[in-house]
Order: structure tokens, then sequence, then C-alpha cells
């Protein structure tokens, strides 16, 4: 009666395979010169001895997606168009057995025959042609001469040429038996791999070309494993990290992790780092629930990338220079999470130049939407510039949430502050915000008195009336500027609609003393001012004006019967 092997059985032989897998993927990412192939494929011959001094025979099943032992599988690339099942197969073979007492030459005979399957090389043929030609004596196969229907229709879309784009998802460092080895050295990468990470003139170059052209470059060499030892080894290291089954060893991978973060933003070589950002968020995200310590891990390391000793270190770098290219450096930023809203405003305040300022804005202003109680703290920042900042960005993100500490800003002593905080609050639609607006009226700057009732016009905000109202009674009105008396007039209108009719009107009929030319364009103001009111008076009124013998009167009344013309025929085809 035949007795099942036991799991643990079957578990070294799936490590055996998924060993196999992995020396196969680095012998093809790595010159061969380096040291990590080799341990993977020394790692891979001890986990085959061990499992033939337990049981003599391993015999593995051969489908298109996975390998199976004793009828269980212990490989499985379902998703996988290209995978070391999918590549044995499509040469035909359909079983592949291994004895014990297979010397380590021909252990090595077979590795290099999947390999040169697996990469491409010369002398490829098929795997069952090389491994004819390696005359085995402990290793047997079955190969089928013809393909089924089914088998064709599996196997039609894969090409010799396919064989070369490699998933890196499954390659895992550690091994728990004698093939286990001390960490992943970051020197042994490459031979210049770990030169490159630091100082890679192709990648520093990247950063010279226009952002539409490094978007396409960047891509390019995404996609192109071959150019960029780099990318792939950053892969690597995620896969070894996903891995890891002791929790220990998990943690030193995701410290050689940080490491390389590290030296790369040293380095400056930011295409890297974003795609290590993004890595990492997507890691936090896709983690087996099983191991919550990985998924914390990860995503202590991702919000690590915009503390404050980061950021320090890139404000350091914008502040260098004026004119240096900042798309690099911008999209590192953004791969950033709300997390780091802080740390911006706080990099905001220290920032010599306007482009590097405008372009944090622009990134705090799409982040700030969740958390725009973050950007708010910034108000209360000593620095007038800061405050500043941070009321333009309040503006943009324009919720109700935004008033209170625009409120403060409108308040600050500095006026450059308060005409921003006028100017965010005009574009949050808000009751709030209009009432605040009313206090700007009376504001000492007769810039931002201007900006609030511009905004009052525009919102038509009726409870503004007595405010604006006292303000055009006021003696010293006529004193103000043109500028301000055709807002605060067109604010009357605007609020006070048949209410403000004959105010206006007693402005425009008043008595001019000979040569007071500022009265006369008050009076002016007043009459155009008067076209906005939707009032059948204002009509048989700017008529009746429009025939005076006063030829100034006369003109005012004629382009304002102009302009309230026009105002209702947009109207009328909106």
């Amino acid at each position: 009666m035949y007795v099942g092997k036991t799991i643990e059985q079957r578990s070294d032989v799936a490590s055996f395979i998924g060993t196999l897998n992995r020396a196969l993927k680095t012998s093809v990412l790595y010159p061969p010169e380096s040291k990590l192939p080799s341990e993977f494929r020394e790692s891979c011959w001890v986990s085959l001895r061990k499992s033939l001094a337990d049981m003599g025979l391993v015999n593995l099943e051969i489908s298109r997606s996975e390998i199976s032992f004793d009828g269980e599988s212990v490989y499985s690339a379902q998703d996988e168009e290209i995978s070391l099942a999918s590549i044995i197969h499509r040469d035909g073979i359909r079983s592949l057995s291994f004895r014990e007492g297979i010397p380590r030459e021909e252990f090595d005979s077979v590795f290099a025959a999947i390999l040169a399957v697996y990469a491409r090389s010369e002398e490829y043929e098929d795997l069952a042609n090389l491994l004819w030609e390696a005359d085995l004596d402990f290793v047997d196969y079955e190969a089928v001469d013809n393909f089924t229907v089914t088998e064709m229709s599996l196997t039609s879309t894969i090409r010799p040429d396919d064989a070369g784009e490699l998933q890196y998802n499954d390659i895992i460092a550690r091994e728990q038996e004698d093939g286990d080895f001390s960490g992943l050295d970051l020197s042994e990468l490459s031979s210049s791999t770990l030169e490159l990470f630091s100082s890679s003139s192709m990648m520093m170059n990247l950063q010279r070309f226009k952002s539409e052209e490094n978007d396409a470059i960047i891509e390019l060499i995404r996609n192109d494993q071959q150019v960029s030892v780099e990318f792939a080894a950053i892969d690597l290291l995620f896969d070894i990290a996903h891995g890891e089954r002791e929790k220990t060893e998990f943690l030193k991978t995701a410290e050689t992790i940080d490491s390389v973060f590290n030296r790369l933003l040293e380095a400056e070589v930011f295409p890297l780092l974003v795609y290590l950002l993004g890595k990492l968020k997507k890691a936090s995200d896709d983690v087996d629930a099983a191991v919550p310590h990985k998924a914390q891990r990860f995503l202590e390391s991702y919000h690590r990338s915009g503390d404050r000793i980061r950021i320090s270190h890139l404000t350091k770098i914008l502040n260098r220079s004026e004119d240096q290219n900042l798309e690099p450096l911008q999209t590192y930023l953004e791969e950033l999470d709300w997390s780091s809203l802080a740390q911006l405003v706080w990099m905001l305040g220290e920032l010599k130049y306007y482009p590097a300022r405008k372009a944090v804005c622009s990134i705090l202003q799409e982040k700030g939407r969740k958390k725009p109680e973050i950007i708010a703290g910034a108000v209360y920042d000593s620095r007038w510039y800061v405050v500043r900042n941070a009321a333009s960005i309040l503006g943009e993100i324009a919720t109700e949430k935004c008033v209170a500490p625009l409120k403060r800003a409108s308040e600050h002593e500095d006026e450059r502050v308060r005409w921003e905080a006028a100017a965010a609050l005009g574009k949050i639609n808000s009751r709030l915000a209009d009432e605040v607006l009313i206090t700007l009226l009376h504001d000492e700057s007769a810039r931002i008195r201007r900006t609030a009732a511009r905004h009052i016009v525009r919102r038509r905000f009726e409870p503004a009336y007595g405010s604006i109202l006292s303000m055009v009674k006021d003696k010293g009105f006529k004193f103000a500027s043109p500028s301000e008396q055709k807002e605060f007039l067109n604010a009357l209108a605007a609020t006070g609609g048949s209410r403000a009719f004959s105010v206006l009107k007693k402005i425009a009929k008043r008595w001019t003393p000979f040569g007071k030319e500022a009265c006369k364009s008050l009076k002016e103001l007043a009459v155009h001012a008067l076209a906005l009111i939707e009032d059948d008076r204002v009509d048989s009124t700017l008529e009746g004006w429009a025939r005076s013998s006063k030829r100034n009167l006369s003109e005012w009344a004629r382009s304002a019967l102009k302009r309230r013309s026009r105002d209702k025929l947009g109207r009328e085809d909106s």
C-alpha cells in the first residue's frame, strides 16, 4: 500500500523548486562575477541533496503553470505568462526526476540547460535536446514529441524571446535549512550596482532632460530590466522581504531597504527613490493580514521618507539654486501622503526661491484637501510669509474648514497677509466667509477693502449692505481713490438692490462745485452702479438722463444703458 509523502517532505521539495527558480532569475539578472547567483545555486544544490537523502527520488510533474510532487503542487504561477513551469513545459518536458547519488557536476549540467532556455543564450535549442546532450545518469525526464490541441492553445502565446521577461515576485533570499546564507550584501548585487546606486551617471543625467523626456526615459528604464539593474534590484529586495518567514530576518531586510533609500537620497537619484517609495506604499497596502508586522514596518519606512530629517535634506537641495530642474524632486514630494504635510509646511518657510515655494504650495494644495487643519496650523507661524502662503493654499482648498484659520490670518499685522486672506475668503462659497469679508470692508488698507468689496459684489451677499452703506455715507468716502469708490458703489448696488436706488441716484445728481473733478468721477461711478440694479425705475431714470442737456450726465447715462443692455442679453443667452 502506497504511503504518501509527509508535509515536511513536500515542503522540502517546494523549497528546492523555489530556490531553483530564484537561482535562475538572479543568474540572468546579475553578472557572472557576482556572488549572489552562486549562493542561490549552492542553496538549491543543498536543498536537493537533503530531499534525496530523505526520499531517494524526487519526481516532478510539469504542467504549463504548475510543478507537482506526489500529486500536490509545489510551485504555481497561474498569473504569470512566463514562469519556470511554462518554460520547461513549452519544450515538451512533462516530468523531471532526480535520483540519490547525483554528482554536483550533473546537477550543474541540468541547471545550465534550464538557464540557457531561461536566458535565451546563443546555445539555446530546446530543453529536451539540451538535457539529452548532457548525457545524464541520475536525472530522468519524459518529453512529448507532439503537443495536443489543448497544449498548443495553451502555449501558443509563449515565444522563445519571452523567456527573458523575468518575473521577480517569488525571489526569496533566505532558506531555513542548510542552504541558509547570511543576509543580502548590497555590494554583491553586481560589480557596479552599488556605485550606480550612489552616483549613477546614467540616473543623474536623467535630471538634465526636459520633464516630458524624463517621463518617457524613466518608463523605458523601468520596462527594460537589462538596462537598469537598479530597478530590478529594488524589486528583488522587496521580494526577499515578502518571502521572509522569520520576523527577525524580515526586519534585517527592511533595514537593508532603508539603507538603500538613504544612499539613494544622499546621491539624489530621484527616479529610483520615487520607484522605491511606490514599492513601500504598495507593500504596506498589499501585505498579508496574517503578518501585520510587515505592513507596519513598510508603512514606517514610507512615512520616514517624509520626516524632518529627509525634508531638511531636500530643502538644502532646493536652496542651492533658483534655476535648477525641480521636476525630479517635486515628483518625490508628490509620492508622500498627508502624514508629511506638517514637514512640507515647515519646508515652505525655509525655501529661499520662489519657483521651489510655488512647487511646494502646489503639492500642499493637493494633499491638504483631506487634512486642511494641518495647513491651518501654519497661520500661527511667526513668519509673515509662511502665514501668507498658508492663506493662499487654504484659498485653493476652499472648504468651510478653511474659514476659521483665514479669519485669523485676516487679522494679521502684515498687510500682505491680510490681503491674501481676503483673496482666499473670496474663493470660499460660504456665509461664514462672507461675514469675515464684511469685517475687511473696514480694514485700514484700501487694497484689502477693495478686494473684500469685489468678492461681495460677485456673490451679492445682502447682509453686507448695511456696512457698505455706512462706508459710502461716510464723509471721507469722497476722498477715497476712484478704484475703491467704484468697488463700494457696485457693492452697494449688488447687495442692496432697490434699496440702493435712491442713494445712488442722489449721489449722481449731487451738485458739483466748479473744477471738482473728483466729485465728477464719483457721480459717474454712481450712474454706472445704478445699471447693476434690477428695478424698472433704473431704466426710466437713465433714459431721462440720457436726454438731459447736461453733457456729462447724458454721456454717462447712455454708457450705462449700453452696459445694462449687454448684461441683459448675456443673462438671456445663458
